[in-house]
C-alpha cells in the first residue's frame, strides 16, 4: 500500500511563552519576540492584554518575575490598531 500523505502544516503559530526574570522589561521581552510588520506599541499592548495578571495593577511597567506570558500570534497584535496602542503607551 501507498504510504498514508503527510498531515498538512497548520497555517497557525505554535504557542510561545516567555518566563519573567527579574529584571526584564516588557519592552526588552517585546523587543526579542518581535513580529514582522507589528509596531512596537502592538506588541506591548497585546502582551499586556493577553496577560493581565502578570502586571502589578495592569500596568505595564510593573511586571512581575517568575510569571509565564503568553506571546499573542501575529494576527492577535495586527487586530490592535496601531493608533489604539500608541494611545495605550503613552498613558502607562
Amino acid at each position: 500500500p501507498a504510504p498514508a500523505p503527510a498531515p498538512a502544516q497548520s497555517a497557525e503559530e505554535p504557542p510561545r511563552t516567555h518566563t519573567v526574570q527579574r529584571g526584564d522589561t516588557l519592552r526588552k521581552i517585546a523587543t526579542a519576540n518581535a513580529v514582522e510588520g507589528v509596531s512596537l506599541e502592538q506588541m506591548l499592548v497585546g502582551m499586556l492584554r493577553a496577560n493581565p495578571d502578570a502586571f502589578d495593577g495592569r500596568n505595564m511597567n510593573r511586571l512581575k518575575a517568575g510569571r509565564i506570558l503568553n506571546v499573542p500570534t501575529r494576527a492577535e497584535f495586527e487586530a490592535i490598531p496601531e493608533a489604539e496602542a500608541r494611545k495605550v503607551v503613552s498613558v502607562q
